[in-house]
């Protein structure tokens, strides 16, 4: 009855909210399709930061941009941008970094773009070595990557809910899988594994590895790149599961030669610790750790990342790291989690400790890219609304929600009183990534900005703010989530 009524309520959403993003993009100029042959592709980036990354269309694209065809025959395009709004395809240049995808023995493969080079045997990976910090990025104990392992679930009780440590006891290796090359450059290398979970179920996992990207022309010329993520490079795996279990608990387990006592683990709007270790009964309460997009386990020196795009559940202790994948309760309902599955993750090696880089990969990861067209004829500066409202400063500062005010006289629903009756104001919310005090600005190339307010989540306006050349400062706490109200003409 829950997934009848969340379906049913899901494909209602997502069809009034594919229509409203049409609606808005077309009023722009920006179109689903070449119907009049007078348009070039662009890609559409709604992150409030400039991106470098490969885009998938169903449709095939004229020009001489790097790009390829996948395994499925959809285009794959490099589209960059140095800030939200229009990504234009790259065009092809000799001498461009490029990956490939390579059968050196037996049932071994290599994936390699030149700063990582990623040994894949069975669907595991035996070795995943980082050239630009001259070190293996696996435990070097024996154990493999990206190792699928079932559990044993079987909690005391509430068994949709909970999980017990004592899983762990008992544990499964997925078997082997059948490997073979499905994508081979230049800009992306992939190799598909299949193999059976059980007699019952089977996954198909997609392993791929990217060229390369550019850094960002604003952070070259920033001199630095803590948060540009074109500098990152990771290893993503796109599955497909048929999933017909009882009580057994689907998590992928990642041996990594990193140690530190604790691990961070992003949430909304910021992150938390947990420990990796059990020393006192608090610690073993934690074996299973509740986070969003991604978990980073880092030292001072060094750091792996895990990134996903649906799923919730981490675990880190020791040295192994695990994503938490499928389960297959029977209670309340005997058919939960029944059926096809489609999600991806990442593995993202780094160098250092946590940074802005690791946050803004992960939303990248999870707001890919959409394929659009735009006329030619059309000044892309008319599109500049998507920039319309910009934050500079310290790059662990998110500019994460754009919005209308609740109480303007055109969108009050009459239950607050209209505060601003000839004036219209769009409220924007920042937050800190990472735990840190973060100074920033708030500007507008779009709009003209009359004035300023600091306000709580009510929008109730709390202090006034200096505007001064179309913009404003701002000064935040560690994990501070503050909104700020402008009124524009």
């Amino acid at each position: 009855m829950i997934y009848k009524d969340a379906n049913e309520i899901y494909e209602y959403v997502f069809e009034h909210a594919r229509d409203l993003i049409r609606e808005a993009l077309d009023a722009l100029g920006v179109h689903k399709d070449d119907s009049n042959g007078d348009h070039e592709v662009v890609g559409i980036n709604t992150l409030p930061w400039g991106r470098n990354e490969i885009i998938k269309s169903d449709k095939t694209i004229d020009g001489n941009y790097m790009s390829q065809l996948d395994a499925q025959g959809n285009t794959l395009v490099r589209v960059a941008c140095d800030r939200s709004g229009i990504a234009r395809p790259l065009d092809y240049k000799e001498g461009h970094s490029t990956v490939s995808a390579t059968q050196v023995k037996g049932g071994i493969f290599v994936l390699d773009n030149g700063k990582l080079r990623v040994e894949i045997e069975g669907g595991v990976l035996t070795s995943v070595y980082d050239r630009d910090n001259d070190r293996e990025v696996l435990a070097r104990d024996g154990r493999k990557g990206n190792q699928l392992i079932i559990l044993e679930d079987t909690p005391l009780s509430f068994p949709a809910w909970d999980t017990e440590q004592y899983s762990l006891d008992k544990v499964r290796h997925v078997a082997p899988g059948d490997v073979r090359i499905v994508e081979n450059g230049p800009i992306r290398a992939a190799v598909e594994v299949y193999q059976k979970i059980s007699d019952k179920s089977t996954i198909k996992t997609t392993i791929s590895l990217d060229a390369i990207a550019e850094p960002g022309k604003e952070e070259v010329a920033k001199g630095n790149q803590n948060g540009d993520s074109s500098s990152l490079s990771y290893i993503e795996f796109s599955c497909e599961v048929d999933w017909h279990e009882t009580y057994q608990f689907l998590k992928v387990e990642f041996p990594v030669d990193v140690h530190a006592t604790e691990a961070s683990y992003e949430t909304s709007f910021g992150l938390h610790q947990r420990p990796t270790h059990y020393n006192t009964t608090w610690d073993v309460a934690k074996f299973e750790v509740c986070g969003h997009k991604f978990a980073d386990y880092s030292d001072y020196g060094y750091g792996v990342t895990l990134i996903n795009d649906c799923k919730y559940g981490y675990s880190i202790h020791g040295n192994t790291m695990r994503l938490s994948l499928l389960r297959a309760s029977k209670s309340p309902d005997a058919h939960a989690d029944m059926g096809k599955h489609v999600f991806r993750y990442a593995m993202l090696p780094h160098k250092g400790s946590m940074n802005p880089a690791i946050v803004r990969t992960a939303y990248n990861f999870n707001h890919p890219m959409q394929l659009n067209y735009v006329s030619r004829v059309l000044n892309v500066e008319e599109c500049d609304i998507l920039n319309g409202f910009r934050l500079t400063g310290d790059d662990n500062l998110i500019l994460a929600t754009v919005k209308r005010g609740e109480d303007d006289k055109d969108t009050s629903q009459g239950l607050l009183p209209v505060k601003h009756h000839d004036n219209k104001t769009v409220v924007v919310r920042v937050y800190d990534s990472l735990g840190a005090r973060s100074r920033g600005r708030i500007e507008s190339s779009f709009f003209k900005i009359k004035s300023a307010f600091k306000v709580n989540h009510l929008e109730d306006e709390l202090e006034e703010l200096p505007v001064s050349d179309n913009g404003f400062k701002i000064e935040q706490r560690p994990f501070e989530i503050a909104s700020y109200k402008l009124v524009i003409h």
